[in-house]
């Protein structure tokens, strides 16, 4: 059976109609989010409760394969801003041919990418999680993160298969699907962890062994989805003429390796901060791993806003209507702010009942509960970031972001961070208090960069 794909999204006349709009297209993101931060904190939970020593390393393996997964994971956001600008203009030939030619694109490039990381684990590991004589975490953590890292880097070309798929069905207004099979993922991934880690007694590697598995399943079924949804479609294209398919290859490519330049800097600060946590111990890099996961609960709903902003300002753009485009950034940031701020003040107000559900250990309970009333101002900074950043993406200006990110990485974030831990002892929130000045860089550079690039052009 075929699924039509959806009409272009045309705004609504009054504000509450707008926010409806954007919800529905951001719901179902926030949902597919959501799915794997729950994967993610399952997994931190579950690893809690099997021992410290276990929940150090995920601490470690996490940031390392999600920094490996930033830098292919935007050919999918790619494939999003072309397929949405497209979808606003009619054409669906080149949907089709980006589909398909992206798919070779990012499974070879995934499993490069897979092949390359497994051969240098060890080394990413060992430089990452130094062994420390004085508090450090202990250095046979290294042996059973590397194993877990490379257990994790074989499902990269799955990952990738994904992210490109999302960003095509997110393109044309579906964004459905992909929380459909996330939800999937999260039926296989959770039993199988726990029988895993705990009944097997693998830890750690029974966590990583879950998760790749899950993904290659969740990977194949969205791809039986995609070619169900863009049936008729490829019939269409391929009908038509083959010109014009080295510079649709151009394009995406284009705007996909800033992007992936963007996620390495901003993800590799992710690293650099999880050994600056390794230096403060076990419990430290185990609060670390948990703050991470309040973190990420405000990061969803930003994050899903923020796509559904991109999708729909993308279609107004290929529909020539730049009144809709403000009116759907409008609606976006309404809600962008309200969501998230309500839910980073709750977590700052009653941290035991979050951070009681990843681990009983009092010390790092004692960490995280000091360190987490600082989400409700660096959740401020992130959502105006994102307004801006969000169109940026749609009108395919990743290099601003990139130039952004950078920028945001080397003069703030990492030297701020290490200064606050290593110089003045500020132990976790050193950490944080870094990461917000990075965050205030960012937001502002991206406000810049918005006012020069795309007010004048107006």
């Amino acid at each position: 059976m075929t699924h039509a794909v959806t009409v272009p999204v045309a705004p609504a006349g009054s504000l509450v109609g707008r926010c409806w709009q954007v919800w529905a297209v951001a719901w179902p993101i926030i949902m597919v989010s959501a799915i794997s931060l729950i994967l993610s904190a399952t997994d931190t939970a579950l690893l809690g409760h099997y021992s410290t020593q276990a929940l150090g390393s995920a601490a470690v393996a996490f940031p390392i394969w999600i920094l490996f997964t930033a830098i292919i994971i935007p050919c999918g956001s790619a494939t999003q801003v072309l397929v949405a600008r497209w979808h606003g203009a009619g054409d669906s030939t080149s949907i089709v041919r980006l589909a398909g030619v992206g798919f070779v694109g990012v499974v070879a490039a995934g499993t490069v990418l897979a092949i390359a990381g497994i051969a240098g684990a060890s080394v990413i590991v060992e430089a990452t999680v130094p062994g420390r004589p004085e508090g450090g975490v202990d250095p046979g953590v290294a042996h059973d993160t590397t194993s877990m890292l490379r257990i994790l880097l074989i499902g990269l070309p799955f990952t990738a298969v994904t992210a490109h798929l999302r960003g095509l069905l997110g393109g044309v207004g579906d964004t459905r699907t992909a929380a459909q099979v996330t939800a999937l993922v999260a039926l296989v991934n959770m039993p199988l962890a726990w029988v895993l880690i705990f009944e097997v007694g693998l830890g750690q590697v029974g966590s990583a062994i879950a998760t790749t598995l899950a993904t290659a399943f969740g990977a194949a079924y969205l791809t039986f989805r995609a070619r169900e949804t863009l049936g008729e479609s490829i019939e269409a294209a391929k009908r038509a003429s083959p010109e014009g398919r080295r510079d649709l290859v151009r394009e995406w490519l284009r705007i996909a390796w800033p992007d992936s330049v963007f996620g390495l800097f901003s993800y590799g600060a992710d690293v650099a901060l999880v050994g600056l946590a390794a230096g403060l111990g076990a419990a430290g890099l185990a609060a670390f791993r948990v703050m991470g996961s309040a973190v990420s609960v405000v990061w969803v709903i930003i994050f899903g806003l923020a796509c559904a902003i991109a999708i729909l300002v993308g279609q107004r753009l290929g529909a020539r209507d730049r009144d809709g485009h403000e009116a759907f950034v409008r609606a976006g940031a309404v809600l962008m702010l309200v969501g998230s701020s309500v839910v980073s003040v709750v977590l700052a107000s009653f941290p035991g009942l979050f951070f009681g559900v990843f681990t009983d250990d009092p010390e790092v309970l004692d960490v995280v509960s000091g360190t987490v009333v600082i989400l409700p101002v660096m959740t401020l900074i992130m959502v105006a970031e994102l307004v801006y950043a969000a169109q940026l993406r749609a009108l395919g200006d990743t290099r601003g972001i990139m130039y952004v990110s950078v920028l945001a990485t080397f003069c703030g974030t990492v030297p701020a961070a290490w200064f606050f831990v290593e110089v003045l002892d500020r132990g976790l929130w050193g950490i944080y208090l870094g990461l917000l000045l990075g965050w205030i860089i960012r937001s502002s550079a991206v406000w810049i960069r918005f006012r020069r690039t795309v007010q004048p052009a107006r």
